[in-house]
């Protein structure tokens, strides 16, 4: 009977957790909340007329959960280790990839997250995200900034944007 029981208990967490995440991840009619990625690295030019990389994940191009996210999140981390362009070395980038692993998965702990890639400017990279709680992810960011342990250093805002109005430029390139 023990068995039984155990069984059904385990069947019942099973297909509850399956609902619980289906939940998350899709909304009405089954479209993705959290889309799949669908990155493109774009070349465009800044103020001064210097080069600069964008990485842009376009399953957010016609996004239609953004008032559910309505937070912009722009993190910025400086370059220290720069070639003659401005662009990070390579060592320079693998510091910043893990900088942004490390924000991804502490943010991801505690709300809601979409992170829509990033632009590399010279001397600059920045982290571009929208998030459903910014209480949440401005207390993980101080934590992060204020650690004087961090790979690198970086300044973070937060502010309401339900139209996603501050991103649409990368969705803009040819």
């Amino acid at each position: 009977m023990r068995k039984i029981l155990l069984g059904i208990t385990i069947g019942m967490v099973v297909v509850l957790g399956f609902f619980g995440l289906s939940k998350n991840r899709t909304g009405e009619a089954g479209k993705e909340r959290f889309p799949l990625e669908d990155f493109s690295i774009l070349q465009a030019n800044d103020r001064n007329g210097g080069l600069g990389f964008l990485m842009v994940n376009q399953s957010y191009k016609n996004y239609e959960f953004k008032k559910e996210y309505p937070w912009y999140l722009w993190v910025d981390i400086e370059v220290r280790e720069k070639n003659a362009n401005g662009h990070p070395t390579s060592n320079e980038a693998t510091h910043l990839n893990n900088l942004e692993d490390e924000i991804d998965a502490e943010l991801k702990k505690v709300c809601g997250r979409h992170y829509l890639g990033r632009t590399t400017f010279e001397g600059t990279r920045e982290l571009l995200y929208y998030v459903d709680d910014p209480e949440k992810a401005n207390a993980v960011l101080q934590k992060l900034a204020s650690n004087p342990n961090s790979i690198r250093q970086f300044q973070f805002k937060i502010e309401e944007d339900k139209e996603w109005s501050k991103v649409a430029y990368l969705f803009q390139q040819d």
